[in-house]
């Protein structure tokens, strides 16, 4: 009688145990799995904003200066500028009054300190 009692509640232990742990196992998941999604997805929409911001420079930078000029903007900016190297060189944009000038600046933004 003692065996089958002992032997029924180290069965019921071991159950709850896994239903507890597989509870605790799937909470957690799921919460990494809303965070990994949710940095991937920042840093998605980051690329994305990087993007978009350097061809809508190339497009202001061939309006002003032509092809050339602008071709080689989208080449020094095509790592990852950070947001205010973009502004900076939107800036430039304005103030420049040759390609040239212009290229001379994002170049030497571009450069390693």
């Amino acid at each position: 009688w003692f065996e089958d009692f002992r032997a029924k509640n180290v069965a019921e232990g071991v159950a709850q145990g896994i239903k507890r742990g597989l509870a605790q196992g799937i909470e957690r998941g799921v919460t990494e799995g809303i965070e990994q999604g949710l940095a991937q997805g920042i840093e998605q929409g980051r690329t994305l904003a990087r993007e978009e911001g350097v061809a809508r420079l190339r497009r202001q930078a061939e309006l002003k200066f032509g092809e050339a000029a602008a071709e080689r903007l989208a080449e020094l900016l095509g790592g990852k500028p950070t947001t205010p190297d973009l502004d900076r060189v939107g800036a430039w944009l304005i103030e420049c009054e040759t390609g040239a000038e212009l290229l001379a600046r994002v170049e030497a933004l571009a450069e390693p300190s």
